[in-house]
C-alpha cells in the first residue's frame, strides 16, 4: 500500500487510458464536462501529465461516465439518399474534401465516404453537420457568388437536360 492509496489517489497511469476513451467517445473535453460534470482543467491535468496521482472521487467519476458511454454506444443512422446527394453538393460546392474540412471542420475522409455512398450508415451527428454545412454553404454562395468551377458543372448540368429534352422530351 501506497501513501497515494492512503489518502484517496489513484496514479495517473491507472485513470489515462480511460480518460482518453472517454474523451474518444464524448468528442471533445468540453463535451466530457456539459456530459459528465467533468472539468475541462481536471482533464487537461491528467491527459498533459501535470501530476502524477489523481484523487480516487475524480476517478470514479471518470469511470461512471465512460460505463455510461460504453452503454449509450455510438447510435447510428441509415444513411438516405438525401445525405449521399447532399454531400455531393457540398463537396461540388467547395470545390474539394480539402476545403471542405477547411471551411466547415467536416473531416475529408468522412465527407468522401457519405459522398461516395459506400457506408451504409453515419452518426446523427454527422449528418447533421454535413446537412447544415450544405445549407451555410448555399447561403455563402447566395451572397458571393458560386465558384467559377461550381457554375460549369451548373452549366454542363444545364445543357444535358436540355439535350435530353430536346432529344427524348424528358
Amino acid at each position: 500500500m501506497t501513501i497515494a492509496d492512503l489518502h484517496g489517489y489513484v496514479p495517473r497511469s491507472e485513470v489515462l487510458p480511460r480518460l482518453i476513451e472517454l474523451i474518444s467517445r464524448c468528442g471533445t473535453p468540453y463535451k466530457v464536462e456539459k456530459y459528465h460534470g467533468i472539468s475541462r482543467s481536471t482533464v487537461g491535468w491528467i491527459t498533459r501529465g501535470k501530476c502524477d496521482v489523481v484523487r480516487r472521487k475524480t476517478a470514479w467519476r471518470i469511470e461512471v461516465a465512460l460505463a455510461e458511454q460504453r452503454e449509450r454506444g455510438p447510435t447510428l443512422q441509415h444513411i438516405p439518399q438525401v445525405l449521399v446527394l447532399g454531400a455531393q453538393e457540398l463537396l461540388q460546392r467547395c470545390g474539394s474534401a480539402l476545403k471542405v474540412e477547411k471551411a466547415h471542420g467536416i473531416p475529408d475522409s468522412t465527407i468522401l465516404l457519405v459522398a461516395s455512398g459506400k457506408t451504409s450508415s453515419v452518426r446523427p451527428r454527422t449528418a447533421e453537420r454535413i446537412l447544415s454545412a450544405l445549407i451555410l454553404q448555399r447561403r455563402h454562395d447566395r451572397k458571393h457568388g458560386v465558384s467559377k468551377r461550381y457554375l460549369r458543372t451548373l452549366q454542363h448540368a444545364a445543357v444535358r437536360e436540355g439535350q435530353l429534352r430536346r432529344d427524348y422530351g424528358i
